[in-house]
């Protein structure tokens, strides 16, 4: 199957029925939607958030059926039909792109080392984890890439070594736990066991 997605900046996100959905943008563009079903057949593209300009950088998802869009400016919680859930503009607690999804929402940038679980109904922020202990309000851009969320709400992520700045630079990685999942109750002492 080959389905042509009409950009080179495009997202693919694949629903567990195996169908996909397509989207993309170009710089002050509507935001392109395009259902792909499970069988391969493509959908007429259409334009999302109601045909409003949006130069997306990136998406993830789905998580319970939402997307996650986000722009150089803000994140748009989206559907498949391309409804907007919820929007807002990049903040201090949250913000940018999304750096892992799963059932829990997605891990978004918190400043400069930091992620942000935030909710797939509302955007809200559910849970700050703090990768370095250092608090980074200087840094506006997120420069952590590698998180993964894990269904029973364990995160980790992968950032390098404190000092390291010339070669051999060293990567650690950290481990948190959503507050409330099952896994804050194995989890959280400052090391892995």
């Amino acid at each position: 199957m080959r389905v042509e997605a009409g950009a080179i900046n495009a997202f693919f996100g694949f629903d567990d029925d195996g169908s996909s959905l397509i989207a993309h943008s170009t710089f002050d563009e509507p935001l392109i939607l395009r259902q792909v079903s499970a069988s391969g057949v493509p959908g007429e593209p259409f334009a999302a958030a109601g045909g409003e300009p949006m130069s997306l950088t990136g998406a993830a998802g789905p998580v319970h059926g939402r997307y996650l869009a986000y722009s150089q400016t803000e994140q748009l919680l989206i559907d498949r039909d391309g409804t907007v859930h919820a929007r807002r503009p990049h903040a201090g607690s949250a913000g940018g792109e999304a750096y892992a999804h799963g059932t829990l929402g997605f891990i978004t940038g918190a400043w400069y080392r930091d992620g942000a679980l935030v909710s797939a109904e509302d955007l809200s922020v559910l849970a700050l984890f703090d990768v370095d202990g250092i608090d980074n309000t200087d840094w506006p851009i997120p420069a952590n890439v590698f998180w993964s969320l894990l269904d029973d709400g364990t995160v980790y992520t992968s950032s390098p070594r404190l000092g390291d700045s010339a070669s051999p630079r060293r990567a650690r990685v950290s481990r948190f736990a959503v507050p409330g999942s099952p896994a804050a109750d194995p989890i959280f002492i400052d090391h892995l066991e």
